[in-house]
């Protein structure tokens, strides 16, 4: 019995290997051969202090999720930082349109004819008239004007020549008493950039759009957003879209807010849009050492360094199994950089302290060969074989 115990620990390491070939992942047939896959090149190089603060230069390289279509998709921070805007940046003169109510005010002057003299008074009249569907005026003194289209400069001089020609008195003043014909839209499309339906500045709400007037004065896109509420937020990016005549233009919030950026004037049919894009979580991975594989959460906020990851909960570093001079911060592609520390000397651990971690970073640690045998072998159930050998069966 103690020679057939004794053989089953002779034949434990050649089980072991077979219990490896069993254990083995799942493959495809001969196609998925693991020699086909790429070759990667890898740049080994020491981790020293001189290379911290260049490594610390790398810029994160934000990701962000943008919604279109009903589908999405992470873009790169720098895709919505463009700007795109109109050329035009001088205030745009408001068009009369469909809707608007004028109203002309002219001074007549009256002789009245006494017994001995002649005094002359003067009284004012005033008319309105709103812009018809086909783009007419009509009052008393002038007839049928068209004026859609004009601006209130030109619509004057077309006054004054119908009055001329109906020999009136010239003197006069027309004004746009109602200013319903243009109107700009902004939709506020994210939670904390604004809550459209709060405002009370002239704005109709519209499905979650709100509609405000252009008047004769200029409206810019800078004004409009400030009377929306709309605040800068840094927990996600801020774009603002502008439509007008078939083509959009596009530039972050920060952009229209900035001191330097010039005023952008909006005028009747621009339909503007500000929306809120999260960013997409970022990490930094960490394997090997005989501990679970991790995730290491990465953002310019918080910002983990190496030791962090080596000393997290059930870290590497935490593993009877690591091989501790052997600890890889693997980096960028084409080559891949492999930053080598070897953490047996504790001085050298506050490279590690320093060395902040970006997104897809790799930290890899070594794993003692005689940890990995043991791994195998303990999922061999000894104790079964133990005591199927001592019971002679």
């Amino acid at each position: 019995m103690m020679r057939q115990f004794l053989t089953g620990l002779l034949v434990m390491p050649f089980l072991a290997a077979g219990c490896a070939r069993v254990l083995e992942e799942p493959r495809l047939s001969a196609q998925g051969d693991r020699s086909v896959q790429e070759t990667v090149d890898v740049k080994i190089e020491p981790l020293i202090a001189a290379d911290i603060a260049k490594l610390n230069a790398t810029p994160f390289v934000r990701q962000v999720q943008l919604a279109r279509a009903g589908q999405v998709r992470p873009v790169p921070e720098a895709a919505l930082m463009r700007v795109t805007a109109p050329v035009s940046t001088k205030p745009i003169p408001y068009k009369i349109g469909v809707g608007d109510v004028l109203s002309i005010t002219r001074l007549i002057s009256k002789i009245e004819l006494t017994d001995t003299s002649a005094q002359e008074s003067q009284s004012v009249v005033s008319n309105q008239s709103q812009v018809t569907a086909d783009g007419n005026i009509q009052f008393i003194e002038t007839g049928v004007l068209p004026v859609n289209g004009r601006t209130i400069a030109q619509v004057r001089d077309l006054v004054s020549n119908a009055l001329i020609k109906n020999r009136l008195d010239q003197r006069f003043q027309l004004e746009v008493s109602g200013f319903n014909s243009q109107v700009v839209s902004l939709a506020l499309i994210s939670a904390g950039a604004g809550n459209a339906g709060e405002n009370t500045d002239g704005a109709k709400l519209l499905g979650g759009t709100a509609l405000y007037p252009i008047t004769e004065r200029p409206l810019s896109l800078r004004e409009l957003l400030v009377r929306a509420g709309a605040e800068i937020n840094r927990s996600f990016v801020q774009t603002v879209t502008l439509q007008r005549a078939g083509r959009a233009y596009s530039m972050p919030i920060d952009h229209v807010f900035s001191v330097d950026a010039p005023e952008y004037y909006l005028t009747g049919g621009d339909s503007i849009k500000l929306e809120g894009h999260a960013y997409k979580g970022q990490v930094a991975y960490v394997l090997g050492g005989g501990s679970s594989p991790q995730t290491v959460p990465v953002s310019p906020a918080s910002r983990p360094t190496l030791s962090d990851a080596l000393f997290g909960d059930d870290g590497p570093m935490a593993s009877p199994a690591a091989r501790k001079w052997e600890v890889y911060l693997l980096r960028g592609a084409n080559p891949v950089n492999a930053y080598h520390l070897d953490a047996t000397d504790p001085a050298r651990l506050t490279l590690s302290n320093q060395l902040e971690l970006r997104p897809d970073d790799i930290v890899f640690v070594a794993t003692k060969p005689i940890y990995d045998l043991n791994r195998v072998i303990s999922l061999m159930n000894p104790a079964t074989i133990g005591a199927n050998a001592l019971s002679g069966d």
